[in-house]
């Protein structure tokens, strides 16, 4: 039995305990993304998960990303 709908707390561990795919230096656009320039960090805000790292090596950036910036799906090439 799978729940739809997530519980105010489930809410609040997900924006403060799940980490997500950050940036360990400047990015530049069309760099393409190795493991050393991420990291598994909590954000301010979600962004692509720990499990999603393996599709995303591998891939040319789309976009500036900063350093410490959490990776998004929109800042990759897919």
């Amino acid at each position: 039995f799978k729940k739809d709908v997530q519980s105010g707390a489930e809410l609040r561990y997900r924006e403060t305990f799940k980490k997500s795919l950050v940036a360990v230096r400047d990015i530049a656009i069309g760099e393409t993304l190795d493991a050393k320039m991420i990291v598994f960090m909590r954000g301010d805000v979600l962004g692509l998960t720990p499990s999603d790292l393996s599709s995303v090596i591998g891939k040319k950036t789309s976009k500036p990303i900063s350093k410490y910036s959490v990776i998004q799906v929109d800042d990759i090439f897919q």
